[in-house]
């Protein structure tokens, strides 16, 4: 019964072994992966606030507008800005996805109508999250209040999610105001709503965006003076707080600095502090939390679980065929010793001892 026994442990732990290495190493990297379609019919049926592929960021800022009674010029204001993502599967090739999105930057309190539209495309590896060029769809660019000016840059680094398994370390993350990647640097780890998450900030050094025409009045022409044409200068402390199992981006601020500048004239075109807002990251918690249970147990708690129980039940099962064996075989042994002594009683005593 022990060597029975013994053999079915041993398969058993096999079999645990080779679940473990397969969940690990098969199972997870085809869940790990960002999908083609997003969001999903699962995520909508959710009716998460904000919904699924939706990010809200407000905060107050000084921003170059003309609204109403109220002339050209900067004024301190809310803002709010939403994003939309949208995934494109007819576009998405191999291994990567494309999708689509719009951020539609606000002052509610002055007008419905977005100040700023900037709408992209992008193709993105799905495991990773490193931009890339060869979906079906090219990547593209528009910005303005009507996102009619379309460019194609060559888009580099992480931005939209960071990778599956993100590391305390840099990543080169992709900044779409100025057309270009920069690095990205892990600060620390830390617990939101708690959730642990690693912090990465980003510098974006002084740059020019371009030229636009200004009133000139406003940069030291006289009332009546001719439109003025001023330098747009641009830099930005971006801060992302990442949930590393999943590589969702559950909370982001951005600290802009855009300014007007003309005939040595700066006048603010945005800038203050806008980041996710409350409910946003409530729901990103929420959200994420689930997922990167998920893929924690299918990359560290079963693979390490069944490799401690399949390793056990494979050991205490040898030993029970062993000790079987073993048991067998000193049976056998006593069974061909002979008789441990012989009783004399039946045998008749010779004629010298008969007197």
């Amino acid at each position: 019964m022990r060597r029975v026994l013994g053999f079915v442990l041993v398969g058993l732990g096999v079999a645990l072994l080779t679940l473990g290495v397969a969940v690990k190493y098969w199972a997870y990297p085809r869940i790990a992966q960002v999908g083609a379609v997003y969001p999903t019919q699962k995520d909508i049926d959710a009716k998460t606030q904000p919904p699924a592929g939706t990010v809200v960021s407000n905060g107050s800022a000084e921003v170059f507008i003309a609204v109403g009674d109220n002339p050209v010029g900067p004024q301190v204001v809310d803002v709010v800005s939403t994003r939309t993502v949208q995934g494109d599967p007819k576009a998405a090739k191999g291994g990567h996805v494309y999708w689509e999105t719009r951020v539609d930057t606000s002052v509610p309190d002055k007008s419905a109508d977005p100040i700023n539209r900037t709408v992209e495309g992008l193709c993105f590896d799905n495991v990773t999250g490193e931009q890339q060029s060869d979906c079906f769809k090219k990547p593209y660019y528009q910005t303005g209040p009507d996102a009619s000016s379309r460019k194609n840059p060559d888009r580099r680094g992480v931005y939209l999610k960071f990778p599956f398994g993100t590391r305390p370390t840099s990543y080169q993350f992709w900044d779409s105001a100025s057309g270009a990647a920069y690095q990205a640097r892990y600060v620390a780890t830390e617990e939101i709503q708690g959730l642990k998450v690693y912090k990465f900030e980003q510098k974006i050094p002084d740059v020019s965006l371009g030229q636009q025409q200004v009133p000139g009045a406003l940069f030291g022409g006289a009332p009546d003076s001719t439109a003025a044409t001023a330098d747009i200068r641009y830099a930005n402390v971006r801060t992302l707080w990442v949930e590393p199992e999943t590589g969702a981006i559950i909370k982001g601020q951005e600290q802009q600095d855009r300014r007007l500048v003309a005939n040595g004239v700066t006048v603010p075109m945005l800038v203050g502090t806008l980041a996710y807002s409350d409910q946003t990251v409530k729901t990103n918690v929420e959200v994420q939390s689930a997922n990167a249970a998920s893929l924690h147990m299918l990359r560290v708690t079963l693979p390490a679980w069944g490799s401690v129980i399949g390793f056990l039940m494979t050991m205490g099962g040898v030993a029970l065929v062993f000790l079987s064996g073993t048991g067998r075989r000193r049976a056998g042994r006593a069974d061909d010793a002979g008789p441990d002594s012989v009783d004399l009683r039946g045998v008749p005593a010779s004629a010298d001892d008969v007197r």
